[in-house]
Parts: structure tokens; C-alpha cells; sequence
């Protein structure tokens, strides 16, 4: 019954495939065609705490990760380089030309993930030539 199962899953997968090649859905077929070739592929969610022992449970390795975050980014250290004063780096460079700003958007790809502001490359680029003398 299992098999039979699977054999019906796989056959519907290779027809969805098959359909996105038919219609030229580069991006879904690539999808499928990837999800269909790395497989399944299990998550661990366990890591060692300081001492070397193995956490398993959800809460251990959340306060671990916590732990180790806290460690990394609250450091009263100081690395040894100093950042760039701020009057520094307006010496370091000069601000881009509009050439350079247009050639630079005509290479941003589509399709990617918008940034932390949440503007993706299509409405940059839809902004045209007003965005770029800005």
C-alpha cells in the first residue's frame, strides 16, 4: 500500500515537472526538479553546550544558542581595529556618478528577495531614470 502510494506521489511530481517544462515556468521547473533531486533532507536540532555535551532537547539548545549569541555580541572587548571616523569616510570616496547608479540597477537580477527595506529589484528598476538622478 505504501509503495503504491509513493509510486502515485512520484508519478504526480514528474507530471508537474513536466507541465513547468511544457510551459516554459523556468523557476518551477528548476523548484521541482531540485526538490526532486536532493531529496529529503532531515533537520538536527541538537548542539553541544560548553563542556562538550550533547543537548537534545528544544529548550537546552534555545538557552545554548542564547548563551552563546549573548557571549558573541555583548563583549566588553574591543577588536583591534577601530572603525573609520565619520569625517574619514567622506574623504575615503567620493558619491557615485549617475552612470554608475544605472549601470549598477541594470545589473540587479528579478526574482530575487527584497532587502531588509522590503524594495525588490523590479521597483527599483520600474523607478526608471527619475530614481536614478536621485
Amino acid at each position: 500500500m505504501h509503495r503504491l502510494k509513493k509510486r502515485i506521489h512520484d508519478r504526480k511530481e514528474l507530471e508537474n515537472i513536466e507541465l513547468a517544462h511544457e510551459s516554459r515556468d523556468v523557476r518551477k521547473f528548476y523548484r521541482h526538479v531540485n526538490k526532486k533531486r536532493k531529496g529529503f533532507a532531515p533537520e538536527s536540532s541538537m548542539c553541544k553546550d560548553e563542556n562538550g555535551e550533547l543537548l537534545t532537547d528544544k529548550q537546552g539548545v534555545l538557552r545554548r544558542w542564547n548563551r552563546h549569541f549573548r557571549q558573541l555580541l555583548c563583549t566588553d572587548q574591543h577588536s583591534g581595529a577601530e572603525p573609520a571616523r565619520s569625517q574619514d569616510r567622506h574623504e575615503l570616496c567620493e558619491p557615485p556618478t549617475v552612470g554608475e547608479v544605472g549601470r549598477a540597477l541594470s545589473r540587479l537580477k528579478n526574482n530575487k528577495a527584497a532587502g531588509d527595506d522590503s524594495i525588490s529589484a523590479e521597483m527599483i528598476k520600474a523607478g526608471g531614470d527619475e530614481l536614478v538622478a536621485r
